[in-house]
């Protein structure tokens, strides 16, 4: 039987690696004695280089650092979202909403020793007061302002406890409850310091709502920054 190129050329690898039988290998070894094609072949095959490794671990590294620094933004964005979530909600919550005037938020009662007490119905979550002297110099001038909170009103209810106007024994002229709507004050205690009525401008800015934009502008200013530097 005649062996062909073709079959030898098809029991050459198995040859190379030696996984082909003694007949085999005696087949395509007399075979390639008289086959200076075959043989080349062969020798081609036993001199056969695999390609060097690419050992160079630049880009993987530069792969590992992008996406480290995306789950690291995408963690910081998560946390903005969650702080400027949070102070949003707790600013709707605590955010001042001022009571008119009624006989029933604030009442006062004098002591004997001159000490004047603000007492403050259930509805009232805080209080501010000013105080300045009276132009008659009979003592001082309060101004007194009183609000409810959504957070004290539904979730903490927390009475306020009895005040004392004038801790260090100041005379009290008058009280005046602040009407925060544009309407003329409300003489409550003592004589009134003028014949007309007493206005006071509202407030144009609350400190409140002041470190509110200031809280929400650094949050968002760290945003920025992040994103900006992303797009570089």
């Amino acid at each position: 039987m005649k062996i062909s190129c073709n079959m030898i050329r098809d029991l050459l690898p198995l040859y190379v690696e030696d996984l082909a039988s003694q007949d085999t290998r005696d087949l395509v070894e007399e075979h390639i004695a008289s086959c200076e094609n075959c043989k080349k072949r062969l020798e081609e095959m036993r001199t056969f280089e695999e390609p060097p490794v690419d050992t160079d671990i630049a880009p993987l590294r530069n792969l590992q650092n992008t996406l480290r620094k995306k789950k690291l933004q995408t963690i910081i964005l998560s946390v903005m979202v969650t702080l400027v979530f949070a102070v949003v909600t707790i600013a709707y919550l605590t955010t001042p909403a001022y009571i008119p005037y009624n006989e029933y938020a604030v009442s006062i009662i004098e002591k004997d020793d001159g000490t004047v007490l603000l007492n403050f119905s259930e509805e009232v979550s805080g209080f501010n007061v000013n105080q300045y002297p009276a132009a008659d110099n009979s003592g001082y001038v309060y101004d007194i302002t009183t609000w409810e909170t959504i957070w004290q009103q539904k979730i903490n209810k927390n009475d306020l406890d009895n005040t004392v106007l004038n801790p260090n024994g100041e005379t009290v002229a008058s009280i005046y409850y602040y009407n925060t709507d544009g309407m003329e004050n409300t003489l409550i205690y003592g004589e009134p310091i003028t014949d007309g009525s007493i206005v006071t401008l509202p407030r144009l800015v609350l400190s409140y709502y002041v470190l509110l934009a200031i809280g929400l502008l650094f949050i968002c200013g760290i945003g920025l920054v992040i994103f900006r530097k992303n797009e570089k």
